[in-house]
C-alpha cells in the first residue's frame, strides 16, 4: 500500500491548502490503469458473447465470435505497446509479468485468427485460451500474490522452466 505525504502551503490569496501525494511512481499508476482497463475489456468482450451464447440464437452467436477475436487481439496490442513504452526499471515486476503473459497470449491467439489461409476458426480454443490468459493475469496483478506463486504462474502460462536456484558458494 502507497505512503500517503501532505505539505501545507500558500496559495496566492494568502489561504492555506494541502497539497497531497503518494510514494507512487507515475509509471506503476499507468501500468496499473492500462492493465486493469485491458483485463476490465476483455471481460466485456467475452460477456458480450457469454450473453449472445445464452440467448440461445445461433446466428447471434456466429456473429459474435470474430468480432470477440479482434478485441481481444487489438487489447492485446494496445496494452503491450504501452507497457513496452515505459522503461524496464519502472515497471514493478508483477507489471513485467503481465507483459510476459500478454506477449504470449497474443503469439497463441494470432495463431487462431479466423483471417488464416485456410480459413478455419475454432471459437472453443480461442475463448479457452482468453480465460486462461485472464486468469494468469488476475493472479499476476493480486497484491496479495507472493513473488514465487507470481512467478509459478507467469511460468505456466508462457510455457518457461522455473530457474533453479544457483548453490551458494562456500
Amino acid at each position: 500500500m502507497p505512503d500517503l505525504y501532505w505539505e501545507e502551503y500558500k496559495e496566492e490569496d494568502g489561504s492555506k491548502s494541502l497539497f497531497v501525494s503518494t510514494d507512487v511512481e507515475d509509471a506503476h499508476v499507468v501500468a496499473e490503469g492500462v492493465l486493469g482497463q485491458f483485463v476490465s475489456d476483455i471481460n466485456d468482450a467475452l460477456e458480450s458473447l457469454h450473453d449472445a451464447v445464452q440467448s440461445d440464437n445461433p446466428e447471434r452467436v456466429k456473429g459474435m465470435l470474430e468480432p470477440t477475436y479482434h478485441i481481444v487481439r487489438y487489447e492485446l496490442e494496445k496494452a503491450i505497446g504501452v507497457i513496452n513504452s515505459i522503461p524496464r526499471k519502472d515497471l514493478r515486476p508483477k507489471h513485467r509479468d503481465c507483459r510476459a503473459v500478454m506477449k504470449t497470449a497474443l503469439k497463441r491467439v494470432s495463431e487462431m485468427s479466423p483471417l488464416r489461409e485456410d480459413g478455419c476458426f475454432a471459437p472453443l480454443p480461442f475463448i479457452a485460451e482468453t480465460i486462461k490468459m485472464l486468469a494468469a493475469m488476475h493472479q499476476c496483478l493480486l497484491e496479495e500474490t507472493k513473488k514465487k506463486d507470481r512467478v509459478e504462474k507467469r511460468n505456466e502460462y508462457t510455457g518457461k522452466k522455473a530457474k533453479k536456484p544457483r548453490k551458494s558458494q562456500p
